[in-house]
């Protein structure tokens, strides 16, 4: 069973997902699981997270970039991302 991740951590995760997706255009879920080191469960976690956000879209087995307007009209992704870099300036 997997440990249990911190926020703090899931929110990197999150990001790291995003970044990744976004320098391929897309991702399949086995290749994020893969190259995150999580399982695919965890990976499927979070890219719902991220869909709901609309950072990205969901295709049957994997993931596409969403165009870079609707994820940074995101407001309450951007809130939640980076918190202690925010507070530090």
């Amino acid at each position: 069973m997997e440990a249990p991740v911190q926020g703090g951590a899931r929110a990197q995760r999150h990001a790291l997902i995003l970044r990744y997706v976004s320098e391929r255009k897309e991702a399949t879920l086995a290749e994020l699981a893969d190259h995150f080191g999580v399982s695919q469960m965890t990976v499927y976690r979070d890219v719902e997270h991220l869909e709901r956000m609309a950072a990205v879209r969901r295709v049957p087995g994997g993931v596409t970039s969403q165009p870079s307007t609707v994820f940074e009209s995101n407001l309450q992704y951007r809130q939640t991302t980076q918190v202690r870099e925010k507070l530090a300036i």
